[in-house]
């Protein structure tokens, strides 16, 4: 029992992390901090959080290991004498993050793309891409290589691919599917909504775009049997439309 109570507050302290790296790589960015603090507490407070780390699921582990990796991704634009060390970390926290859960990547990669389509000037997107592309590289090489040492091989992950996009069940697999991205926000759903109401404007993209790019190939690549844990990729931009949207409701009651 008390190996038991030991795991699960090491799966807590974890989450806990994981919101204070989000938290910090937002104000980083340049969001307040009273909203990068919503944005972390609603992290820790969703449903799909709460499932993760009450079942000890390896997103977990995951999860904190792709804020890392968007945590140095935003520190080495900012410190453009560490970004190509700061970009080759964030590669290698990617490939941690993969080997313990394979669709994690997408979390950093969706990022990527969101932060250049919807947040960076013109004049900053060159050095973003650099360091993007260095990360991605990182990741490339040394995944092949983590995956070599547990003894096993990069086919494993075009087979469970494979797998997934043939299963079949005798059930409306199209309703399993709504129903399960209910769970992942259960009552947050009705405040995403109101993100369109909030007046800024700059930071409503890169979130729609992150929770975009970071779901759909999960969507594509599981609709016949998906289950809320898979859609942990789209979580943090998805609890970032949230606080947009309580923020729209709180500016409009003052």
């Amino acid at each position: 029992v008390e190996s038991y109570i030991a795991i699960k507050l090491v799966y807590g302290t974890m989450l806990l992390l994981t919101a204070a790296i989000i938290a910090k790589a937002l104000r980083d960015l340049g969001m307040s901090s009273s909203r990068t603090s919503l944005i972390a507490a609603l992290f820790l407070i969703n449903p799909l959080s709460v499932y993760l780390g009450f079942k000890m699921m390896g997103e977990v582990a995951s999860i904190i290991l792709s804020a890392c990796a968007v945590a140095l991704f935003i520190t080495g634009l900012r410190k453009q004498k560490w970004q190509v060390a700061l970009a080759l970390a964030a590669g290698i926290a990617l490939t941690l993050s993969a080997l313990a859960s394979a669709k994690m990547p997408l979390l950093f990669l969706a990022f990527w793309i969101a932060l250049l389509c919807g947040w960076l000037p013109k004049e900053q997107r060159k050095p973003a891409i650099k360091a993007g592309v260095t990360t991605c590289i990182a990741f490339l090489i040394s995944l092949p290589i983590g995956v070599w040492l547990l003894g096993g091989s990069i086919h494993i992950y075009f087979s469970a691919l494979s797998g997934f996009m043939g299963f079949t069940k005798r059930l409306p697999m199209w309703a399993f599917a709504i129903f399960n991205l209910g769970l992942i926000g259960m009552a947050l759903w009705i405040i995403t909504p109101l993100a369109w109401l909030s007046s800024d404007r700059r930071s409503r993209p890169i979130f729609s775009l992150w929770l975009f790019f970071s779901t759909i190939p999960i969507l594509l690549t599981t609709i016949n049997f998906m289950e809320p844990r898979y859609l942990v990729t789209g979580l943090i931009p998805f609890v970032g439309l949230v606080a947009l949207g309580f923020e729209a409701v709180f500016a409009r009651m003052k």
